[in-house]
């Protein structure tokens, strides 16, 4: 099977890309037709992300695949962001008829699919179909069809995503820019809506949510009726945010419903950069443009810090040392911790999923340094005004733990853990020129 993929550059120069499952079909096709604008890549179209492009061919394909994988597809089709669509359609609607089993691909086979008709629903999308004069089953009508998917409705036209590292001034970040005319937070800084779709953690479950609104109602039920009148915004959010027993795209839409006309609606999630195609499928199908900031830290620092602030909000920060060197070490062995720490591969699965006007990398060393070129630096990115800043507190530290010494066993541990992140993260060249070196 394969994917045909063109990218009409502003500059009208034409780049084609071709996939396909085959290494040796790859391989001849590069030798034979490869260079600058046509290259080819050996990929699994119900598994890869689909770079952003003007236009996708996917002829004499889906009616190889199964009924599951063909809506695959076309979800990550209609999720890719290109303008328009072709594909090859037959008349009938058969999912049954194989009449291609000489092969050992599971799952294919040959049927007469139509993409139009429900489950597939693409003739809302249709142009226009050219039926083929000549194809191998006379006897049914098999067409190319064009589509526009462009006109895919996002539910969101701007959304700026912060998504982390935990513990390297994403909080810092979201102090400065809520005043900021132009982009709608929600009253939930960390909404994580994306994240729990697609499994990371479920801190969306209808129980959870309830708990927050009873949160919310127990800190206003003692007030007068013009304090409750005064906050009522707020008591409606969390009342909204708790109805539904599901959450889905049209509740996360809603959470927004009190934006005033702002360019960006905002999200900070540090579980973001730990999805992978999936999820940011799901982002854009949400949202018509994405802007992400992914905002790094001095390893060791962070790793420390992150520690105390997890002491702090099981209620233990007073403990953090008297758990002992054991509880620190189980506690770093959690996969749900550790991944914090994983730079370089959360950066992998951010580049592989977004372009790179979509993702703004920072430090949080030059949020200390030079707080207002930093801030700028965001609001330029994002194309919106600026901040009005109170230079007295523009540098001021939030979330903060108490300072604890590092006892020696606990630092040479962690100096243990990070060494072969180091490696990874100067490969990937996102190294601090003033970050601690572990490797030395």
């Amino acid at each position: 099977m394969s994917i045909l993929i063109r990218n009409i550059r502003k500059e009208r120069v034409l780049r084609y890309i071709g996939w396909d499952a085959s290494t040796k079909l790859i391989d001849e096709l590069r030798e034979s037709h490869g260079n600058n604008e046509t290259t080819f890549e050996c990929k699994d179209i119900t598994l890869e992300p689909y770079p952003k492009v003007d236009l996708i061919i996917c002829r004499d394909v889906l009616f190889h695949l199964s009924p599951e994988n063909i809506s695959i597809v076309l979800n990550k089709v209609k999720a890719s962001r290109a303008n328009l669509f072709i594909s090859t359609s037959y008349d009938s609607n058969n999912t049954v008829n194989n009449i291609k089993n000489n092969n050992n691909i599971e799952n294919w086979f040959f049927h007469t699919v139509n993409i139009d008709l429900p489950p597939y629903g693409m003739d809302k999308f249709k142009i226009h179909s050219i039926k083929e004069l000549r194809n191998s089953h006379k006897n049914i009508n098999r067409y190319v069809t064009l589509y526009n998917i462009e006109s895919e409705k996002r539910m969101i036209e701007n959304l700026f995503l912060s998504v982390g590292a935990m513990k390297a001034g994403t909080t810092w970040l979201y102090e400065k820019l809520k005043d900021n005319p132009d982009i709608h937070f929600s009253e939930e800084k960390e909404i994580h809506f994306f994240a729990n779709k697609v499994g990371i953690e479920n801190q969306l479950s209808h129980k959870n949510r309830i708990e927050k609104l009873k949160l919310v109602l127990n800190k206003y039920n003692k007030g007068n009726l013009k304090y409750i009148a005064e906050n009522a915004n707020e008591i409606a959010w969390y009342a909204e945010y708790a109805r539904p027993t599901e959450i889905s795209k049209e509740w996360y839409e809603n959470l927004f419903r009190f934006n005033s006309g702002e360019k960006y609606f905002a999200d900070f999630s540090n579980l973001y950069c730990q999805m992978d195609h999936k999820g940011w499928e799901l982002v854009r199908q949400t949202a018509n443009n994405i802007k992400v900031v992914y905002t790094l830290r001095d390893p060791l620092s962070r790793l420390w810090s992150h520690y105390k602030f997890h002491m702090k909000w099981v209620n233990r920060e007073d403990e953090a040392l008297d758990a002992g060197f054991a509880h620190f070490k189980e506690l770093l062995a959690k996969p749900w911790f550790w991944i914090n720490a994983e730079y370089s591969k959360n950066i992998v699965r951010l580049r592989e999923n977004l372009d790179e006007s979509e993702l703004l990398i920072l430090y949080f060393e030059d949020f200390r340094a030079d707080p207002f070129t930093e801030l700028a630096k965001v609001e330029d990115f994002l194309e919106v005004s600026r901040t009005s800043l109170d230079q007295e507190n523009i540098g001021q530290k939030v979330n903060k733990t108490k300072d604890f010494g590092i006892p020696a066993e606990w630092m040479e541990y962690m100096i243990e853990k990070l060494r072969p992140l180091e490696i990874e993260m100067k490969e990937n060249k996102i190294w601090h020129d003033n970050w601690t070196s572990v490797n030395r």
